[in-house]
């Protein structure tokens, strides 16, 4: 669990500092991270899965990575 929750904070501040260098939107990235976010909401997967699709684009990644944040938040309280 602490685990999971260091490797996503990691990604998260990776993902955010590559990104102002890196430009451009996949939309196949995009829609499958949505619809993996959607059916099982792990943030891990997304990220991977993502990765697979543009692994140059570091911002959607964080785009992701901040919807499973929100999503993690909900759960919590």
């Amino acid at each position: 669990m602490v685990t999971s929750f260091l490797y996503f904070v990691f990604s998260f501040v990776v993902a955010a500092a590559f990104g102002v260098l890196f430009s451009g939107v996949s939309s196949a990235c995009v829609d499958a991270g949505h619809v993996h976010f959607l059916g099982k909401g792990g943030g891990v997967a997304v990220v991977l899965k993502c990765r697979v699709y543009t692994i140059w684009d570091f911002r959607i990644v964080a785009t992701l990575l901040m919807h499973e944040w929100i999503y993690a938040l909900a759960l919590l309280h």
